[in-house]
């Protein structure tokens, strides 16, 4: 992430030498966002909110774009424990992304568990269930229950079930995701997480 970071970061210092140019301002939007994304998977949240205001500087009419920098504000916000405000910003986007002809539906899954994960946490389980569902059945139909995007499903699945006191569904769901890790080298380094559930 930093290495991504320092490029993305020598790339909008040259663009921004004629920042009124609409191919830069595109192009910085998107970079900004991906600096952002990068910020926010090293749980860096404070700074992936600067630079998600930055992106908005150079917002342009492309709405898919805009509904992902809704969405990593809504993860910001997750992350920082505001959870009312997360649920209702990642709710924008999720409309933002049903609004458009050209979304793919793996955007709205994706809202989907964001939302089934903050609903966990505010404890309005049925629901988070709800949403899990719907973004585990979008996901099945594009990816297939072998993906690991499947296995994110599953393992919020198996968390609520722990909560809920379905020890053995929840058992069954955590071993199950952890085979799914297992069999994609790229996504191993998940395995903890779940086997610390699964404990």
């Amino acid at each position: 992430f930093a290495y991504s970071n320092t490029f993305l970061i020598i790339s909008n210092q040259i663009l921004m030498k004629d920042n009124t140019n609409k191919n830069n301002q595109e192009i910085l939007f998107f970079n900004y966002n991906e600096i952002a994304k990068n910020y926010i998977s090293e749980d860096c949240v404070q700074i992936a909110l600067t630079y998600l205001q930055k992106a908005m500087e150079f917002k342009d009419n492309r709405e898919l774009d805009l509904c992902e920098t809704i969405l990593f504000y809504g993860l910001c916000f997750y992350r920082l424990n505001q959870y009312q405000i997360a649920d209702s910003i990642i709710k924008g986007a999720l409309q933002c992304y049903q609004k458009q002809s050209k979304t793919i539906d793996q955007n709205i899954a994706e809202c989907y568990l964001v939302l089934g994960i903050v609903n966990i946490t505010l404890a309005k389980y049925d629901k988070a269930k709800d949403y899990l569902n719907k973004g585990i059945e979008i996901t099945t139909r594009n990816f297939g229950s072998n993906s690991t995007l499947y296995a994110g499903y599953i393992s919020e699945f198996a968390y609520l079930n722990k909560i809920l006191g379905d020890y053995n569904t929840s058992e069954k769901q955590y071993n199950q995701a952890v085979e799914i890790y297992d069999n994609d080298p790229r996504s191993r380094n998940k395995i903890p997480e779940v086997l610390s559930g699964l404990a």
